[in-house]
């Protein structure tokens, strides 16, 4: 349970770098639009990470005040991350070629290896886990259909803010 959450924030953390990145050297137009998807986006992301960080499970054999420390920790890690990516590009704007091989390959690198370990750990350890309980199984048939169609009109919303980004 502990592992697969730092897994989520390591790949939530990893991705967060590369938008704060991204926003802060694009220019024009653009930046709004992007401004905008990004805010919805780590919105989402926050709320990922908070249940996970907020679930009983994950502080088992722990101390209240311990718990609570390593929670804090992590959200503060989480707030501060995309400002970092922000802080990077700002130093790099102006010795930035966005279009050059290099760049290119880097950042589809970077974004791949995030999005792998933000699709694993969406899958894997937040869906299955919802969807696997005693709890859900136990849900009428109508329950379990509205369930599974707002999982998917959820990541559908977040693919056209992909795309519109």
């Amino acid at each position: 349970q502990r592992i697969s959450t730092y897994i989520l924030e390591l790949g939530i953390c990893m991705h967060s770098v590369l938008i704060g990145l991204d926003l802060s050297v694009t220019t024009g137009g653009s930046f709004k639009t992007l401004l905008v998807a990004i805010c919805f986006h780590q919105f989402c992301e926050g709320l990922a990470l908070g249940s996970r960080l907020s679930d009983p499970a994950h502080h088992h054999g722990k101390s209240y005040k311990r718990a609570f420390l390593g929670a804090a920790l992590s959200a503060g890690a989480f707030m501060l991350i995309t400002p970092l990516g922000m802080v990077i590009g700002i130093g790099v704007r102006y010795s930035y070629e966005p279009n050059s091989p290099s760049s290119l390959l880097s950042m589809g690198v970077l974004d791949a290896l995030s999005a792998g370990i933000l699709l694993y750990t969406g899958m894997v350890n937040l869906l299955a886990e919802e969807f696997g309980t005693l709890e859900f199984r136990g849900y009428r048939l109508r329950k379990k259909i509205a369930c599974f169609a707002f999982c998917f009109l959820g990541a559908g919303v977040m693919a056209l803010i992909g795309k519109w980004a």
